[in-house]
């Protein structure tokens, strides 16, 4: 997916805007888009795993604990980065969420 992503970014973007400033915005949190790729196949493998397990108390635990420092990324950076600052948010809840299942 992230192979595909970077190879294909700009067609993907105006798939959803022509608007100038949207697309760029979009560009500039593209590389981020395409390095959390990785890091969302691990936390959403490791979700299957423990919903097999029925183990929901922990994942609820895990995305509240791992949506905190997300959140609190997200608030600081969106306002002076703009959309990269949202998107670094969400890569790090999802590193989170994948570290801590894989603990």
């Amino acid at each position: 997916t992230a192979g595909l992503l970077a190879v294909c970014g700009r067609a993907v973007r105006s798939l959803f805007s022509n608007d100038a400033a949207v697309l760029s915005a979009a560009a500039a949190a593209w590389p981020i888009v395409v390095a959390s790729q990785p890091l969302n196949t691990l936390a959403f493998a490791y979700d299957g795993l423990l919903f097999g397990a029925k183990d929901f108390g922990f994942c609820t635990a895990a995305m509240v604990a791992s949506s905190i420092p997300a959140a609190a990324v997200m608030l600081r950076l969106a306002p002076s980065l703009g959309l990269t600052g949202v998107w670094l948010g969400l890569g790090l809840l999802m590193l989170l969420r994948a570290a801590l299942a894989a603990a």
